[in-house]
């Protein structure tokens, strides 16, 4: 019987000890790992149920360069930012000043550029990013993008009757070039003006073609305008909160996965 009551005694002291152990592991640690071209490195905190990994992805069109790089975890936010950075080729070294870091927005469809930077030589460019997923190095021309009259209003006009906000993102592409996003464009919205996630999403897209002028030449440009609707179960928007535009544009992070 003593014999009995000490093995149990035993077993559930191990078993404390293993639990505690666990919980002292699942602590998020620093990370670094570079790939095996030497091209990437992320450096951030990671679980070991979670590990950072990052890998050659698929070749991108212009104005991205070479190979896209998968970075995972992707399906979350990180509580803190992780570091990207990319090593900079010798042939891309005479643009070194305006190359940026891309990621593709999963839901948009798009590349946006990724911010705030923290490094940026001639050898490395690096970013912080919450969010990870596909990122290439860019660099994207400059133009003055034309006005588009009435299209925000058609493309509201468009909201599912449950919509309780959205999202409008702004992207343009030349024929046979990647999709990038707009930042200085776009508009958030909801109820009232306020914006609300809700617990569902739909998209709704419309592209317009456009001629613009970009380094001294005339080029057709497709500009697409992509809209997430955050629609809720409990029903839309009522008669003395319709669904309009924020008074100041804001970037939500709610919303930027």
């Amino acid at each position: 019987m003593f014999q009995e009551k000490m093995f149990s005694t035993l077993a559930v002291v191990a078993v404390i000890v293993i639990t505690a152990g666990f919980f002292i592991a699942a602590e998020p640690e620093e990370s670094s790992i570079t790939t095996e071209d030497g091209v990437v490195t992320i450096t951030g905190l990671a679980r070991q149920t979670q590990p950072l990994v990052v890998s050659q992805a698929n070749v991108v069109r212009s104005p991205l360069f070479g190979t896209a790089y998968s970075v995972k975890p992707d399906e979350v936010t990180l509580d803190e930012a992780a570091v990207v950075a990319f090593q900079i080729t010798p042939e891309d070294r005479e643009s070194v000043a305006d190359l940026g870091i891309y990621r593709f927005h999963q839901s948009l469809q798009m590349w946006e550029l990724v911010a705030p930077v923290v490094a940026h030589t001639d050898e490395v460019i690096a970013v912080e990013a919450r969010q990870l997923g596909l990122f290439a190095v860019g660099l994207a021309p400059e133009f003055e993008a034309p006005v588009f009259a009435n299209v925000y209003d058609e493309l509201r006009s468009q909201a599912p009757a449950d919509a309780v906000g959205y999202e409008i993102a702004v992207g343009y592409a030349e024929p046979e070039h990647e999709i990038l996003r707009l930042l200085s464009l776009g508009e958030h919205g909801g109820c009232g003006g306020v914006v609300r996630v809700g617990d569902g999403e739909s998209l709704s897209r419309l592209d317009r073609d456009a001629t613009v002028k970009i380094q001294d030449a005339e080029k057709q440009v497709t500009f697409t305008f992509v809209t997430r609707w955050f629609t809720s179960s409990m029903g839309g928007c009522d008669a003395q909160a319709p669904l309009s535009p924020l008074v100041e544009y804001d970037i939500l992070d709610a919303i930027q996965i």
